[in-house]
């Protein structure tokens, strides 16, 4: 792809998210920003981010995807639609970047979760993300 006609004294942000046959998109990919008129292109610092889970409705896993501009704590638990807690999948220290994990749809028991509506729940870089998804049986 290319951009013509960029304005001087506007800086530019790009990042990309893909899609795969089935609908599924990925995470979004590293923020870059382009000032025309400087030399280089510059890396600037990912937002704060946790991603929608995939697939969704999930079936067999649900994959989930979360960026931290910098270091720090992350904590992310799944809840039913009822508000109880299923299951851990992160918590404690987290790099900055990109992190990908998945959860095999058990409880912190090794129990198959039901069908229905559940919360991710991240604290993220001082902040509370929730995403909604559906597990299918």
């Amino acid at each position: 792809m290319t951009l013509d006609n960029l304005s001087t004294g506007i800086v530019y942000y790009f990042a990309i998210k893909t899609r795969d046959q089935v609908g599924n998109w990925s995470a979004m990919s590293n923020v870059w920003a382009y000032a025309p008129g400087a030399e280089t292109s510059t890396r600037v610092q990912m937002p704060l981010a946790l991603d929608p889970p995939w697939p969704n409705p999930a079936r067999g896993s649900v994959s989930f995807a979360y960026d931290l501009p910098t270091g720090g704590p992350a904590t992310l638990d799944v809840f039913d639609a009822a508000g109880r807690h299923v299951r851990s999948l992160a918590s404690g220290p987290s790099a900055a970047g990109h992190t990908q994990l998945a959860w095999d749809l058990r409880d912190d028991r090794g129990i198959p979760a039901l069908a229905g509506v559940y919360f991710l729940r991240g604290q993220l870089g001082g902040q509370v993300l929730t995403r909604r998804f559906t597990v299918l049986r």
